[in-house]
């Protein structure tokens, strides 16, 4: 399977997080072509399953950024508010 994906205004920050995650699957390829200043284009290949599991664990690690950000910002969370973030980020997939 073949998807095409076009990002405005993104930085190369966002480009290599998506890169990072789509590290993850062996078989999946992507290229990157910079079509505008601010402005790619993404293109992977992957199987379908594999891009479903991809977006499950990218919303996995921005929910766990989120809580280190809040740990470090206001000390330890809480069982609850850890669980509370995991929550939040299955009610999004």
């Amino acid at each position: 399977m073949t998807a095409t994906v076009t990002i405005q205004n993104a930085d190369n920050a966002l480009i290599n997080a998506l890169k990072s995650v789509i590290r993850l699957y062996p078989q999946a390829r992507v290229s990157v072509k910079k079509t505008q200043e601010s402005i790619f284009s993404v293109q992977e290949t992957s199987e379908m399953e594999n891009d479903a599991k991809a977006v499950r664990q990218a919303k996995a690690m921005m929910a766990f950024n989120s809580m280190r950000e809040r740990a470090c910002e206001n000390g330890f969370m809480s069982d609850e508010e850890i669980m509370a973030e995991i929550n939040a980020a299955r009610r999004d997939e």
